[in-house]
């Protein structure tokens, strides 16, 4: 068995893996000031049935001052060097777009599981701390997409710069015409991405000049995972980071 890491601004997003498959995953809050030993202490807590049989551990991060905590942590527990997703990594992956090294290890994680999972020619929405939508073409590359704001930024944003709003809990609404606060912040954060996500991903295949797989995940992928056409997969940057695990486990 081995260790998927994915290391978000918001969240660390953890599988325990076979050669086949995620068995089973867990999900803590990213805190960047936590030591090496205090992210050792989550780890052992949460995967302490399985400690005995991890024999590889793989990272991908959006957080690069946690890289050299966390892969402390990591041989502190484990006893192995963990292989970090970053530039000249096998992935099998062709990036086309201006500049690859900026591609984000989240989104090469996310192509790699989209192409595993669902082929080429697939649309990913990532509802994250960003709210991205990236496209694998039809010769299975990673061409690009947008970022936009996610949906808890956007509520933030919005209770902090509006005087008499405050923060809420996320929920998609019933009804785009809301009669309370609440509702209506719902209706515009929630409801608002929702229909973003829906043009953009149209015009994306407009662009293509062909129909697409539409995938949606992320940590907030659950509040709208009722979009027509599109598979909610609450795994896939994992399943993508399983992969690449295989592809450099014996370099």
């Amino acid at each position: 068995m081995f260790l998927t890491l994915d290391l978000g601004n918001t969240n660390l997003f953890i599988g325990v893996c076979d050669d086949e498959k995620v068995i089973k995953t867990f999900r803590t809050s990213t805190d960047i000031n936590k030591s090496g030993d205090e992210y050792a202490l989550v780890l052992d807590s949460l995967l302490k049935d399985y400690k005995e049989k991890i024999e590889g551990v793989i990272i991908s991060s959006v957080v690069p001052s946690l890289n050299h905590v966390l892969k402390t942590a990591v041989r502190y527990l484990y006893g192995v060097e963990p292989i970090l997703v970053e530039a000249g990594i096998k992935t099998g992956l062709p990036i086309r777009i201006d500049n690859p090294n900026e591609l984000g290890a989240d989104l090469v994680c996310d192509g790699v599981g989209a192409i595993a999972k669902y082929g080429p020619k697939t649309i990913v929405v990532d509802l994250g701390t960003a709210t991205k939508i990236f496209v694998i073409d039809d010769k299975g590359a990673f061409v690009g997409g947008i970022i936009a704001a996610g949906l808890k930024i956007s509520m933030e944003a919005l209770a902090g710069k509006a005087a008499k709003l405050s923060e809420i809990s996320l929920e998609y609404p019933k009804s785009v015409i809301c009669k309370n606060t609440t509702d209506c912040m719902n209706a515009g954060i929630v409801t608002g991405t929702k229909l973003m996500i829906q043009s953009l991903v149209s015009e994306m295949e407009k662009e293509l000049g062909y129909s697409t797989n539409k995938v949606i995940t992320g940590g907030f992928a659950h509040i709208i995972n009722d979009l027509e056409r599109f598979t909610y997969d609450f795994n896939l940057i994992l399943d993508g980071l399983r992969v690449i695990y295989l592809k450099n486990r014996h370099e």
